[in-house]
């Protein structure tokens, strides 16, 4: 020992005994939590080296504010009554003088021994946590305010998501990412401060943590029914089931596995292959316009080229406006819990709507596109069935894709490369028409029932297991990015921002076309009409100007939203 260190204690132990010898504080009666506790900010011997002194300046890692103190559950004790046994002993070279929470919490430290962390501790690994690691030493809450919600989560990561911890006790590393991933730790990801969704405790309890081996466990087989029941009170067998902590990849499901990994190869070649189609037509038209000029390549026309004709009826028009107003609403309720740790997600989330507020609405809207789903098919059984028309499964009126949708995609991709002098002559639906049509109508199914299920957990695990609802997650997440990337990218670039349309192609909402333009885009359409005499059907009246301005703001306006929504997934997945 240096000749500092000698100093240094000496000078401790002069002003412990003087600070005793003058009767300011005496270690009789107290230790062991008697209740005779010593006023820290008056009497308290520890104060004078263990506040603001010489010693905490030299020695930072000693020092204890007693404000500190004082915001704690333990603020009417004395640092006596805890370190109750090798206090008088300075400068404290014994480890004695460390308290023991067992003292007082005889109940938590009777589960605590019997859990897996205690058995580690008992091997040797100081690694494990023990009551301290989880509730710190000085500055103790009250459990219900230190580890509730969001503060558990982060306590449980501090270990179950440090990968050298996870490999040293060979844990699974991803436990924490498969929490985030559920709805509950979504929820936290958002912000959300209290108790009303569950947590890591919540499931594994807080002192007696055991592994799903032990039958004593929480959440072993025999016992996970019922810990399930304490929040979903008609919790069943397939119910728990769900694999709360399944991450991609993790081998705990083959099943899930290889949907995640379908759904994401979906995504990839969908964007790819029509994001580049997209790409192509963008650039030839750009490059078109500036060679020839807008007004070139005009068709030949019987008659009048401004008149207008019809091109969607009132009732398409009807339905696509309720799907652009439900998948809007879906897409901006929906966004901030697919990706719940972006910070535009927790400022949406906070600012703008609460929790319980967004999952209303978002259910509001898939139940109303869900209903739509079912009037649709209705429709259009109605009409083969009941009105018995013809040419809805094949046929130039007909939206199922055939060998000519095929065989005009790729002329359509030389015409782009200008390796085509002429596009192809569409007829009334060109085949990236059909192929939004089809990945609508299979997108509601396939969102609209995930999402069912997911709004009914414990009613779908009445008939199914509960990996299912790991399975309808899955399906529904990865799902709803493809439709909203789709839309707001390959659908807003085709339909409203090619050059020759921008900045908005009113047709759809209009429902009219000048015959110029419809002979223009729909030659074969427009050939078939009049050599049929049927062209004459489609002429309408022209709508006042005023009323197609309105609508012309209106879709603006979604337009906008829609943009405004792909600027916010683009942040998301690089969050």
């Amino acid at each position: 020992m240096s000749f500092k260190q000698y100093a240094f204690h000496a000078l401790l132990a002069i002003a412990a005994v003087a600070i005793t010898a003058s009767g300011q504080v005496t270690p009789e009666g107290t230790g062991g939590g008697s209740g005779n506790a010593v006023d820290w900010r008056g009497n308290d011997t520890c104060a004078v080296c263990h506040e603001d002194s010489k010693y905490t300046h030299r020695y930072p890692n000693i020092e204890i504010g007693s404000e500190a103190i004082d915001s704690t559950v333990h603020k009417s004790f004395a640092c006596v009554d805890c370190h109750y046994d090798g206090f008088d002993d300075y400068p404290h070279n014994k480890i004695a003088h460390r308290s023991n929470c067992s003292d007082c919490h005889e109940d938590q430290h009777a589960e605590y021994k019997i859990s897996v962390h205690a058995e580690a501790r008992a091997r040797g690994d100081l690694d494990a946590p023990s009551c301290t690691d989880c509730h710190g030493f000085h500055d103790i809450q009250s459990p219900h305010e230190q580890l509730s919600g969001q503060a558990a989560v982060d306590m449980c990561s501090q270990c179950h998501a440090d990968e050298s911890l996870t490999s040293k006790f060979k844990l699974k590393s991803t436990v924490l990412e498969g929490f985030s991933t559920s709805y509950h730790g979504q929820m936290y990801g958002l912000g959300f401060d209290g108790d009303d969704y569950a947590t890591c405790v919540s499931c594994h309890s807080n002192h007696a943590i055991l592994g799903k081996d032990n039958p004593q466990s929480t959440i072993a087989a025999v016992n996970i029914v019922e810990t399930c029941k304490e929040c979903h009170s008609d919790a069943n067998e397939s119910f728990a089931g769900y694999l709360t902590h399944w991450t991609p990849g993790d081998g705990e499901s083959k099943i899930l596995d290889g949907t995640f990994y379908f759904m994401e190869i979906l995504i990839w070649s969908v964007m790819i292959i029509f994001g580049a189609h997209s790409i192509l037509w963008f650039l030839h038209s750009t490059m078109t316009m500036r060679l020839s000029g807008r007004e070139s390549h005009k068709p030949e026309i019987d008659g009048d080229p401004q008149v207008t004709v019809t091109r969607f009826n009132p009732v398409a028009r009807t339905m696509h406006f309720i799907l652009i107003i439900c998948f809007m609403t879906l897409a901006a309720t929906g966004l901030p819990v697919k990706f719940s740790e972006a910070g535009f997600s927790q400022w949406i989330a906070q600012n703008l709507v609460g929790f319980s507020t967004a999952a209303l609405i978002h259910r509001i809207a898939g139940m109303t596109l869900l209903v739509l789903f079912v009037v649709h098919v209705f429709h259009v059984l109605y009409q083969v069935v009941m009105q018995k028309k013809k040419g809805f499964f094949w046929g130039p009126d007909s939206l199922v894709p055939n060998h000519i949708d095929a065989i005009q995609f790729f002329q359509n991709i030389a015409y782009f490369l200008f390796l085509r002098k002429t596009p192809p002559r569409f007829d009334r639906w060109t085949y990236w028409e059909k192929f939004d049509y089809f990945a609508v109508f299979w997108g509601m199914a396939i969102i609209g029932l995930s999402g069912l299920a997911l709004m009914l957990p414990l009613v779908v695990t009445q008939i199914v297991p509960g990996w299912m609802l790991n399975f309808a997650l899955i399906v529904h997440s990865e799902e709803a990015l493809l439709a909203t990337a789709f839309i707001f990218v390959v659908h807003f670039v085709n339909a409203n921002l090619r050059p020759d349309v921008f900045p908005l192609d009113d047709v759809m909402f209009t429902g009219q076309m000048t015959l110029e333009r419809f002979a223009e885009e729909r030659p074969a359409e427009y050939q078939r009409l009049k050599d049929e005499g049927r062209l004459e059907e489609r002429i309408v009246k022209t709508l006042p100007r005023w009323k197609v301005m309105l609508v012309r703001l209106v879709a603006l306006s979604l337009l906008l939203v829609g943009l405004t929504l792909l600027v916010l997934i683009i942040f998301g997945v690089n969050s």
